[in-house]
């Protein structure tokens, strides 16, 4: 059951660690993408739930977030306070464009279900922090 095993190893992998699937199952071809989307449909509730506006992703393991709400103009700062005083660490948008585009930051959410409750908790302390 590889689904299981990638399940398992998430739990123990370490920032910027790498899983690599090979599988002679038939069903993983289908089985990791679904796997995927139920973790981003879980971790973008919680996007939600922090009132983050976001592009809905297309099968991409992140989601970039519209900060202009918040009076963002800086992302590269916006990240930095971010993983100061929220404890959520985020990739500025910006190194994603050579336009200037800075209202923009990208979460990721291939982690465990664990990592994913506790990002949700502090995302929801945006809203009184700002």
């Amino acid at each position: 059951m590889p689904i299981l095993r990638v399940k398992k190893e998430l739990k123990s992998l370490k920032t910027g660690q790498i899983i690599e699937l090979w599988s002679t199952d038939p069903g993983s071809k289908k089985d990791m993408p679904d796997f995927a989307k139920k973790q981003g449909d879980e971790f973008l509730g919680y996007v939600d739930e922090a009132g983050l506006s976001y592009t809905i992703p297309q099968g991409a393991y992140y989601v970039m977030v519209d900060c202009s709400a918040f009076g963002v103009t800086d992302d590269n700062e916006f990240c930095r306070w971010m993983a100061r005083e929220v404890g959520v660490a985020a990739v500025p948008g910006s190194s994603f464009f050579h336009e200037p585009v800075n209202h923009l930051i990208r979460l990721h959410f291939s982690r465990s279900e664990a990592i994913l409750a506790e990002t949700g908790l502090r995302l929801k302390k945006l809203k009184s922090l700002i």
